[in-house]
């Protein structure tokens, strides 16, 4: 019967009328419980085949539900699509921003759990999601225990002329008549005047006003640094301007170094002010100790430390300084070589140039004319000649001689050829003139060499390496090449002992240059040594900078350029203006009309949506009953033929609506129901609804609903919310909570009650919620009955406090409408509620004096509970009994009262039993259980209401002291920055921030004199987590009732020019 699934009550009930059929009995099955009949009725019952609907009560072992956890995530739902033309988020009943953030969540999540006190107006919210969804297409539910919510949901649907669309179905079994009566009058179209055009261009209108202001809003309201907006980040950037301009880190700091997180500015922040004391005790970024390795100063700064520290020092100093002497002599040796080595060349070259002119000058003495000339015809001559003459031989051969001597000099130059200079080729050597012409220009080349040789010896050593001293001295060459293994052998040894910040690295070929690094190396090893005598003062400032980022050392050199005198607030406005830029959007309108345009288009549109959904739905339907009509003639004549009802003599309504349901939801998309109608007819076969809405679930198991979760695409679920509330272990709202629910949180406090349960609400019950501005009072009344009841221990009962109630059940009195009030009864504890259900019980059986009246007020909805179960009821008077007569004996808790004084629309009468003088004294202490003492303070401010209303104040005065909490809204560092800058021209007594108007909260608004203006910053007169331009402006007309003016203001102007806004601003004021 219940294989693979939890046994419910609509399982057993289906279970019992199978049976009673199959049984053949001609009477109707009515799933009602009776009472067992007796062992002598039983025999007669025996006579005629039935189903006796009654059982034996018992105790049994809790049995765990067999429902995954993890169902939300397990049932495949799909989100809404938004790419429909007609696709829209508008509601047609008022909402409040929180009613509008849950409208908008339930359109873009699957599952959407929406918490709120009573009278949040969650039963409003879920009128407002059933007609958007009815708007965009889809067919939905409604599912609640209490009838109360559903039938509110129907009469607000019958106001806008849509009742038509809703069935309420309250008894599987007796309303199947019903449906068959009104469906049948279904089949004909009803004439809706629809304007479609008219509606097209006014949803194109507000959805185009509604994209414009969400841009605006997140632009403005968006976090950007932490949980920190736009406008308070105005307000950091305004409050650290004055101290020390933006503009002296601006040009020093690149932005692009920097992300502008909260994270990254508390960083640099504490960077800063730790800065500000360490660094007076160095005053400098370029000390010589900051080229001390970092691991120096890891630890505890010591008199050890330092003496290692210097020793070390000291011993690098003296083997950098060995091998720097060990390269002085390598280069001083290869120097005096390469020096010896050009001076011998230049003395070959000079003896040369001395043995060719001296014998140069011999000849032309001797010979004279001959010798010099280069004459043709003389020189073969003398060749002629000196065949016979010994002069003109001696002559050739003293010229052949200079030719010689000067081709030898060539050759000496030309083998080490150390500057410029062209020898006379051989026929040119034979000129004379030409050649001691060519050899003068060589003397003066060679002391012009000669001359230069210091420098050309200097520019030779500087290429000194042992590669190009390979040439020259091999020997000298290998000693080279050991010099530089060993300063590369050297600088890693002095990198591992981590001596030095910066790696010791040469890419330096000559040994010139190896010398100078080594120089600078043994430079800074002795300015270290030398400056070790600050390493105390040192040690701090060194071990702070080395933790700094890369960007904090850059804004910390920075400041310390600057010098601005206070090095935070200068950071401070750079920061902050950086942040701004980095987050300005234009998309923040500076626009007091847009939502003025938008609440037009969207009022607009309001009055448009009843028809569109009438028309619809009305298409729908035709085309559904066509289409059924042409399909499933049989099916057709059961739902509309005008003998529908004996067609269906003999089906059950739930075989009806799951043969049909397609059908019957096109007639009747929203179906409104209780879970346990909805679990006996639902078949987990296919998602029948768009969306599914569970109200007032906040106790519902999972079992319960579990029939209906697969039959949906989408669900939301409205709970009762108390942050003193434990979630129930495998209840609806904490499974889904626990899954991917999205959560809102309903805020204000809608349903109208008398003046002093709105105090009450807000200051003691509900000191968290909001209650709307220009909230309507109505008229409730406390009164309390003093009995001299006692409580019996054994019954656990007070019977003078049960006589008391039923008297008065006795004395309630029909309205002009000839109906009763609906009652609830409430009792401290079970004995008691089961000991007054006994005595009404018996006076109706017995027909006792007043039973019709109790059977009047039955049929109405009289209710007898206990305290944990008048969850989600409502009633016009509460009647409570306080069952006990000491105020010891109860264990009652604010949230239970809470309960109670917000479940009656009329009157709250209260039984007691405690002595006068007890309530009076437990009024004045605390020791009692917070709603114990509570409750004594409002049964004294009953007593008071019908003596001495003078005493009323007091009382609530004196709890609202106890209860109030602290300011809903934090400082804004904005609105202080505003007041600053407005304080040349209006006192500052005259502005009020977090200020009440009417019980509501405005952030920022100005006295003065008789004229009050509110001050309207980035486009929201009122803080909060949702923004709704509606209810903004129902807020602006409120205002502009009472002739409250409302002046806005923008951050992102006055992060740009303050002065300018402020005096903007107070001329404003003044006109």
């Amino acid at each position: 019967m219940a294989h693979k699934r939890p046994l419910t009550k609509a399982h057993l009930e289906a279970f019992c009328e199978q049976l009673h059929t199959r049984l053949g009995s001609e009477q109707a099955f009515q799933p009602s419980l009776k009472a067992c009949p007796k062992v002598s009725d039983i025999s007669a019952l025996a006579q005629t085949p039935t189903v006796a609907m009654c059982g034996v009560l018992g105790l049994f072992p809790h049995q765990e539900s067999s429902v995954s956890p993890n169902i939300f995530n397990e049932i495949e739902f799909k989100n809404f699509s938004w790419t429909a033309d007609l696709t829209h988020e508008f509601a047609i009943l008022p909402e409040d921003a929180h009613q509008r953030a849950a409208l908008r969540a339930v359109l873009r999540n699957k599952i959407v759990v929406v918490e709120g006190s009573r009278g949040t107006g969650k039963t409003h919210l879920a009128t407002n999601i059933l007609l958007n969804a009815l708007s965009n297409g889809q067919k939905v539910a409604a599912i609640a225990h209490d009838m109360g919510s559903l039938i509110q949901i129907q009469n607000e649907f019958v106001k806008l002329g849509l009742g038509h669309l809703t069935f309420l179905l309250k008894d599987i079994y007796q309303d199947k008549k019903l449906l068959l009566d009104i469906i049948r009058n279904e089949q004909s179209g009803r004439s809706v005047d629809y304007k479609e055009d008219e509606f097209k261009i006014t949803l194109k209108q507000a959805r185009r006003f509604l994209a414009q202001s969400d841009d605006s809003h997140a632009a403005l309201s968006r976090p950007i640094f932490g949980d920190v907006p736009f406008s308070e980040v105005v307000g950091y950037y305004l409050k650290s301007q004055p101290k020390a301009g933006r503009e002296l880190l601006a040009n020093h700091l690149n932005a692009a170094d920097y992300d502008f997180s909260l994270k990254e500015y508390d960083i640099l922040k504490a960077a800063i002010e730790e800065a500000v004391w360490t660094f007076k005790s160095v005053n400098t970024l370029k000390h010589p100790l900051s080229h001390l390795h970092p691991s120096v100063f890891e630890g505890e700064k010591n008199e050890e430390r330092r003496t290692k520290v210097t020793q070390n020092l000291s011993h690098f100093i003296e083997k950098w300084k060995a091998l720097h002497h060990r390269y002085i002599a390598v280069y001083d040796t290869y120097a005096q070589k390469l020096m010896h080595y050009y001076e011998s060349h230049y003395t070959d070259l000079t003896a040369q140039i001395r043995l060719l002119k001296e014998s140069y000058s011999d000849h032309k003495f001797q010979f004279g004319e001959a010798f010099e000339s280069n004459n043709f015809f003389r020189l073969s001559g003398l060749r002629a000649a000196s065949l016979f003459s010994d002069r003109s031989k001696n002559v050739l051969s003293a010229k052949d001689e200079a030719m010689k001597q000067y081709t030898v000099l060539a050759s000496i130059f030309n083998e080490r050829k150390h500057f410029k200079h062209d020898f006379l080729s051989q026929s040119d050597k034979k000129d004379f003139k030409k050649l001691q012409t060519n050899l003068e220009t060589f003397e003066l080349s060679l002391k012009g060499w000669r001359k230069a040789l210091p420098a050309t010896l200097q520019e030779e050593l500087q290429r000194l390496n042992s590669k190009t001293a390979q040439h020259f001295d091999k020997d000298l060459a290998e000693e080279i090449a050991v010099l530089e293994a060993d300063l590369e052998q050297l600088s890693e040894l002095t990198n591992e002992h981590k001596v030095l910040a910066d790696t010791l690295a040469h890419k330096m070929l000559t040994l010139p240059k190896r010398m100078l690094f080594i120089e600078d190396t043994i430079e800074k090893l002795e300015d270290l040594k030398l400056n070790m005598r600050d390493f105390e003062s040192f040690y701090d400032w060194q071990r702070y900078w080395l933790r700094l980022p890369e960007n904090g050392k850059k804004v910390i050199q920075s400041l310390i350029k600057v010098k601005p005198n206070d090095w935070v607030a200068a950071f401070d406005s750079w920061y902050f203006h950086n942040t701004l830029v980095a987050n300005y959007q234009t998309s923040a309108l500076d626009n007091d009309n847009l939502m003025a345009q938008m609440c037009e288009a969207e009022d607009k549109l309001r009055t448009l949506l009843p028809a569109q959904i009438a028309h619809v739905w009305n298409e729908r339907k035709k085309e559904s009953i066509r289409a059924l009509k042409s399909q499933n003639t049989e099916g057709y004549k059961l739902l509309f033929s005008s003998k529908n009802q004996e067609l269906a003599k003999k089906k059950y309504l739930k075989d009806i609506i799951n043969n049909y349901l397609p059908t019957l939801t096109d007639i009747y998309p929203v179906l409104l129901t209780t879970p346990s109608v909805a679990t006996q007819w639902v078949e987990a076969e296919g998602k029948e609804f768009d969306l599914v809405v569970f109200d007032n679930a906040q106790n519902w198991s999972l079992d319960e609903i579990m029939p209906i979760l697969p039959n949906t695409e989408g669900g939301v679920i409205l709970s009762e919310y108390s942050k003193s509330d434990e979630p129930v272990p495998q209840s609806l709202v904490s499974t889904a909570q626990k899954q991917d629910a999205v959560s809102v949180r309903l805020n204000y406090l809608h349903r109208p009650v008398s003046s002093w349960v709105q105090a009450l609400n807000q200051f003691v019950f509900c000191p968290d919620l909001e209650v709307p501005f220009n909230t309507t009072n109505i008229q409730q009344s406390i009164a309390i009955t003093h009995v001299k009841g006692k409580y019996n221990e054994r019954s656990q009962s007070n019977e003078a406090e049960i006589k008391g109630i039923i008297q008065l059940l006795e004395d309630i009195h029909a309205t002009p409408f000839n109906t009763f009030p609906r009652i609830g009864i409430v009792c401290m504890n079970k004995k008691q509620r089961n000991a007054l259900s006994n005595a009404l019980l018996h006076i109706v059986q017995k027909t006792l004096n007043g039973w019709e009246k109790i059977e009047q007020l039955q049929r109405n909805g009289l209710g007898i509970y206990t305290l944990d179960e008048i969850e989600g009821l409502q009633f016009d008077i509460l009647i409570m009994s306080g069952t006990f007569e000491s105020l010891d004996k109860m264990t009652l808790s604010k949230k239970e009262l809470r309960k109670a004084f917000n479940c009656f629309t009329q009157k709250f009468h209260y039984f007691n039993s405690v002595p006068q003088e007890d309530l009076v004294t437990a009024a004045d202490e605390q020791h009692h259980p917070e709603g114990t003492f509570l409750l004594a303070n409002l049964l004294l401010l009953a007593e008071n209401m019908d003596k001495n209303a003078d005493e009323v104040n007091p009382i609530i005065e004196k709890l609202k002291a106890l209860y109030t909490s602290p300011k809903p809204y934090p400082s804004s560092v904005f609105i202080e920055q505003v007041k600053a800058h407005l304080s040349p021209f209006i006192r500052t007594e005259d502005i009020k921030e977090n200020y009440f108007i009417d019980n509501h909260i405005f952030p920022l608004v100005i006295k003065k004199e008789d004229k009050t203006i509110v001050v309207r910053i980035d486009g929201k007169l009122i803080e909060g987590n949702y923004f709704s331009a509606t209810w903004e402006q129902r807020i602006l007309k409120e205002l502009q009732k009472k002739d409250i003016s409302v002046i806005s203001i923008w951050s992102y102007n006055w992060w740009k020019n303050p002065k300018g806004e402020a005096e903007d601003l107070a001329l404003k004021m003044v006109v």
